[in-house]
């Protein structure tokens, strides 16, 4: 979250999809809760008693939810539908409405993805269990894995509640959130946590896609009126510098 007004404009703007995404549909994560029943750094102080039976009714409820959003086309409609009803959703739920906000706001060159780890000298890939969406100054195609480089992205993380450049992104969350993440294969992710950043290249994997034409932006829009944000300026990238 953004509190102060030093940040460059890009993640200023950022800022308000997240914390849009965030806060619109209050729901619960199962995923924090098993990080807060297990490791109560980030997590302190619950306003309810935490229990392993607390924590599998949210999973079982997130189950349940994930069972339908397969069933037909219209996934983004019924992502949105059961945070409102069943009031759960991870990480993947928080990005997919990231994107959606992101992309009835008209802004251009949107993507979600789920987070990859790639050491620089043997190209071993660390897959993380976290999905995030972002922006890119370029449109970009997708073949297998996206690596990002330096300032060429702005990753918006409504579950962390986190918006940075992408390289600043990925040191931050090597250094302060890896105790909230699991990751394969399960052995180099836990030496993973013992490496320095440097010796990786931040990368994403991009397995879901969410075209919207024209009609199904005008649909969403009337069906969701509380995602359109009021006189939204569209994320632009600082200058890159001539070397």
């Amino acid at each position: 979250m953004i509190t102060f007004q030093g940040r460059q404009k890009a993640i200023r703007t950022a800022d308000i999809i997240q914390r849009k995404a965030h806060s619109l549909y209050p729901h619960i994560s199962s995923s924090k809760l098993e990080v807060r029943y297990n490791n109560s750094l980030h997590f302190s102080n619950p306003s309810y008693k935490l229990t392993p039976d607390l924590c599998q009714n949210v999973i079982d409820r997130l189950r349940d939810m994930r069972i339908i959003l397969r069933e037909g086309n219209n996934y983004l409609t019924k992502i949105i539908s059961e945070l409102q009803d069943k009031k759960v959703g991870n990480c993947f739920e928080d990005a997919m409405l990231s994107l959606l906000i992101g992309k009835l706001n008209g802004q251009k060159n949107t993507y979600i993805g789920s987070i990859i780890f790639q050491d620089k000298k043997d190209k071993t890939k660390i897959y993380i269990d976290h999905v995030v969406s972002f922006v890119t100054r370029k449109k970009i195609k997708f073949k297998n894995i996206y690596t990002f480089k330096n300032k060429d992205a702005v990753i918006i993380d409504p579950w962390l509640n986190i918006v940075d450049f992408a390289d600043n992104y990925f040191t931050r969350i090597m250094n302060n959130y890896m105790d909230m993440f699991k990751g394969s294969p399960e052995k180099d992710f836990k030496e993973l946590k013992k490496k320095s950043s440097k010796q990786f290249s931040f990368c994403i994997d991009s397995n879901v896609v969410a075209e919207l034409d024209k009609k199904d932006i005008e649909y969403f829009k009337a069906l969701y009126p509380e995602l359109v944000i009021k006189k939204y300026k569209k994320i632009t990238f600082p200058r890159k510098k001539k070397s």
